[in-house]
Order: structure tokens, then sequence, then C-alpha cells
């Protein structure tokens, strides 16, 4: 993996500090003074010209001291006192925090470019019955656009003419596309699967559920915690407190107490040293890097100390579902077969056909059937967003939903089936000339650690909560199997944003667990965002921890 963070200056400087520290100490040790002092001015300089570049202009912009100037004084101090290599530490460990900041900012300001990027740039436009590619962002209310199947949606509308099966996970995270039909609403960042779609534009482009996801990531992501936020309003006094605790130290003992002003300057610099914010700093950095290394081991990649830090203070939680606490594919949980058939040659003919789609479930039946020689249909027909036909060895088949099939003429008993649509679960039906021969039940499965997972956080005493896009019955059932109580389904992108906002502020400090595009405005708002390592790009970009052996 390429070491993309060595093009930084700033950690550049850090590490250029770090070598020259380390050859001034051992220098040092060897009894030559002289060159070990100039390797440490070395380093000061390699260690401090970033900080007290940024310290000097803030406290000339702002008319006040600083943080930055602060450490400066210290490190001066530590060499007054002639303590060189102590110095040169502590701006290695402020330069060096310094440019893990400037990479956090910059992955940050990566992670929108990734979503801007994912936003659909182009569309299709109805200009004198004619269609013509325009700019997504030019596009207006009223407008009638074409998107032809494999096309991102270029803005939130109605659909006039057509019908398709639509891939909506980019926003609600569901992974079974939507069957969308004439008068139905469709929304921009969506992808058409299947057939033409003609839409009325009813929202701008820069008005669309997609831009207001943009907007909500960006947004959250320069809203400052509550402990940043407390550091930088004590950040002034507690430079002036230090520098009149350093000048009283020097001054009032040897006029009351019959110090030497050697001995007060002395212990002076000394308190100005240990004053210093790096102190603390120094203290925890051994302890935070050797947390940070042993859950790398494990699998848990942290993205910063401060993350740590963070998490011990959790006391919600809030999961997405798809690819979370599911595997993120549907699979067949159950099956019904035509008693009067045979079974296997059922399977067969409708595998075959369904071999053919790369529909999620259409897969999702051909990895059911385990059949291993499947035959290529004779011809075959979709109808977009309902199912397909197809003939095999001279018969007819269609396979679809509900509709479909009763467009066919074929019928059933709806209680048959009813348990399955209860527990949520997508039904797709099978059959032929003669009738119905075979139903199969679809849901995304339960990943088989998330049951575990959250009977741990419980007994931590964090509470979990489940924030999806997709619908009740779905978001109820897998709650229902993993032990969560606090559901909230048909959540877009900003809603769940939302919704740990209310939490936040109710007081909780909450952790969010997601995988996808529309899980980042959640994740940038939590106080820590962990994202699963098969997740989307985005969404490891903005968290704060990445869980890599989850696949």
């Amino acid at each position: 993996m390429p070491l993309t963070w060595l093009k930084y200056r700033e950690m550049q400087f850090a590490i250029l500090c770090g070598v020259f520290t380390l050859l001034g100490a051992l220098v040092a040790s060897y009894g030559s003074y002289e060159l070990s002092v100039l390797l440490f001015l070395i380093a000061y300089g390699f260690g401090g010209y970033e900080k007290a570049k940024e310290g000097l202009l803030d406290s000339w912009q702002e008319k006040r001291l600083n943080v930055e100037l602060l450490m400066m004084f210290a490190a001066i101090a530590a060499a007054i006192l002639g303590f060189w290599m102590e110095g040169a530490l502590l701006l290695l460990i402020f330069s060096f925090s310094g440019a893990l900041e400037r990479i956090a900012d910059e992955k940050s300001s990566r992670s929108l470019t990734s979503l801007m990027a994912s936003a659909p740039q182009t569309a299709w436009k109805k200009d004198n019955d004619q269609y013509v590619q325009v700019d997504a962002i030019s596009l207006e209310r009223g407008d009638t656009v074409l998107v032809k199947p494999g096309e991102t949606i270029p803005a939130d509308g109605r659909v006039t003419i057509g019908a398709s099966a639509v891939d909506e996970a980019s926003l609600t995270g569901e992974s079974v596309p939507v069957s969308k039909m004439a008068g139905e609403h469709v929304l921009a960042g969506t992808l058409n699967t299947e057939g033409h779609l003609y839409i009325e534009v009813t929202a701008p482009a820069g008005e669309s559920v997609y831009q207001q996801m943009l907007g909500a990531v960006d947004e959250a992501q320069q809203e400052k915690p509550k402990a940043q936020t407390f550091m930088e309003k004590i950040e002034q006094p507690y430079v002036y407190l230090v520098i009149l605790l350093t000048v009283a130290m020097a001054v009032i003992p040897p006029l009351f107490l019959g110090w030497t002003w050697e001995d007060a300057l002395y212990r002076a610099t000394v308190l100005l040293v240990v004053g210093s914010p790096c102190a603390v700093a120094a203290s925890i950095m051994p302890a935070t890097l050797s947390a940070m290394s042993a859950s790398a081991n494990e699998g848990v990649l942290f993205k910063g100390g401060r993350r740590l830090e963070s998490l011990s203070r959790v006391n919600r939680v809030v999961f997405d579902k798809t690819g979370t606490l599911t595997k993120g594919r549907p699979e067949v949980t159950n099956a019904w077969f035509n008693e009067r058939e045979d079974k296997s040659l059922v399977m067969h003919a409708i595998a075959s056909i369904e071999a053919t789609s790369s529909h999620p479930l259409a897969q999702a039946i051909v990895t059911y059937s385990k059949q291993k020689q499947l035959h290529e249909p004779e011809w075959m027909e979709t109808a977009a967003g309902l199912g397909v036909k197809g003939a095999l060895e001279g018969k007819i088949w269609w396979i679809g939903n509900a509709n479909y099939m009763q467009q066919q003429g074929l019928t059933w008993e709806p209680r048959l089936f009813e348990s399955w649509e209860t527990d949520g679960k997508t039904l797709v039906y099978a059959g032929n000339e003669t009738g119905l021969q075979a139903v199969f039940a679809l849901q995304d499965t339960l990943r088989p650690e998330a049951k575990e997972a959250i009977a741990a956080f419980k007994s931590l005493g964090v509470e979990p909560v489940l924030l999806t896009g997709d619908h009740e019955r779905s978001a109820l059932a897998i709650a229902r199997a993993a032990g969560i109580e606090d559901v909230e389904a048909g959540c877009l992108p900003e809603d769940k944003r939302a919704r740990i906002q209310a939490f936040q502020a109710q007081g909780d400090r909450v952790l969010m667990i997601g995988d996808g595009i529309n899980d980042a405005p959640a994740l940038a708002q939590a106080d820590v965002g962990i994202a699963m390592g098969s997740g989307t790009d985005v969404a490891m970009r903005v968290s704060d921890l990445v869980l890599l052996r989850i696949i």
C-alpha cells in the first residue's frame, strides 16, 4: 500500500525532526556535546517551523497568544536549561500531531470529492421532441429526461412513461432494486437497471435528496465536537495562566522568599516546560500507540488516537441494516414447490432462465438451486420492474412478482405465503401454462456474529438503535433477530443524521456503524463512526475506524 501520507510537508518535517533528535541523542551518548547541540538545533528547525509560523500568524491576526507560541517558549526554555533532547521531543510530538490533523482534514475533503464524483453528471433532456445531453446541474423543475438502462437518474422526479427496477442502495442502502412504474417518484443518484424511463423533474439537481446528502456530510464534518469547542474556549486563558505562573515563579520567590535569582529562573523555566500541552501528550502517546497497534493486529484500524478516547465514552450505538447487521445480499430463506410436478425439473428450468439475469434476486435463486448444468433459454423477454418471460424446451415460463404472475392469469391462495410477507421477505413467483410451480422467499440475512455483538453492547450499557432505509417489515424482522428494540425504517441519509443529532442534543455519545454512501452523513455526524471493511470507499473515508476483517 503506498505511503500517501509522506506527501505532506508537515509529516516530512515531523519525520526529519525525529531523525535529527535520534541522531542528537546518539551523538550525545558518545560525549560529543557540541555536535549533539547542532543536531538538536536542526531538529528544532524541522519540528518547530510549521507550528511557529502558524502561531505567529494567528497571534498577529488575532492579537493574542496561543498554544503554538506556548510550545515554542517551552522548547526554548528547555534549551536554556540545557535539556536539548527534551525540547526536541516536545516539538516532535507537537509537529507530528499537527501533521496528523492536516492529513485528517485532507481525508475529509477527499471524502466529499468522492461523493461529488459519484453524483450524476449528465442527463438526456427533451428539447423540441429530441433528447440532448446536458449537465445534470442545469435541469429545472418541469423538464423531461430520458434515463436508459444502466444510467444514473440525474434528478428527483416522477416517472411519466416506462417501467423499470431502480437500485436505490446509494440512498437507502437496500440491496434489492425497487420496481418503478408511471406515476411513481424516483430520486437522483439511484440506478436504473432495466427499462427506459421518461421522468418529469420535480426538483432541480441542486435541491435533490442526493445533494442534500452531500451538504449533510459537509456540515457534519465542519461541525466541531463539544470537546474541541471546550478546548478552544480554554486555550487562551490557559496560555496566559501558564505565562503568569512562570513570571510569578521567577519574580516572587527572590523578592519575598529569599531564593536566588538563578534558582528562581531555573524553576520558572521548568514550570513553563511542564505546563506545555505536550507534557500531557507525551504521557499518553505510548499508551495510545500501543492500543492502536494491538487493534490493528485484530483487524480494527483507528485513524487517530483521539478516537480511542471518544470510543470509551459512547453510550449509544446506531446500526445501519444492509451490509452492516446483514450480509448485504439477498438469500433464499424459504421455498414452495407444486407437489404435482417434479421439483428438480422445475428448479432446473427456473435456474436456467434466471441465470441470464444480473438481478440480485435472480442470482440468489440460481445459487439456491445448486444446479450444475443449466440450459440456455430459446428466447427471453423482460417486463421491466415486474419479471421475465422465457421459453425452455418448448415450455413458456414466467418468473416475477405477484402482479406480473396475476397478469398472466395465474392464481393461488394468498394465505399460503402471508407469513413470509409479514416477516418482510421479498417473494418471487414462477409458473408456466399449467399453473404456479414455485415460490421463493428472499431476504438479506443477519450476520452470524451480529446477535452476539448486540448482546455485548447491551452488557456494557450501550443502547443499540437500528436506522435503515429499508421498509418497516424487513427492518423489524432483522431487529427482532438481532435483539434491537429501537427501530426506525424508511430513513434517507439526512434522516439518519438528524436522529443522531437528536441523541447528541440529549447528551448521548453516539457510535455509528455503517457501510454505504447513504451512511456517510451519519458516520460524519456521530461522535465515533465505524465503517465496515467491505463497505464503500466514501464510508471508510469519513469514518473514524474501519473493521478490516468483516467480509
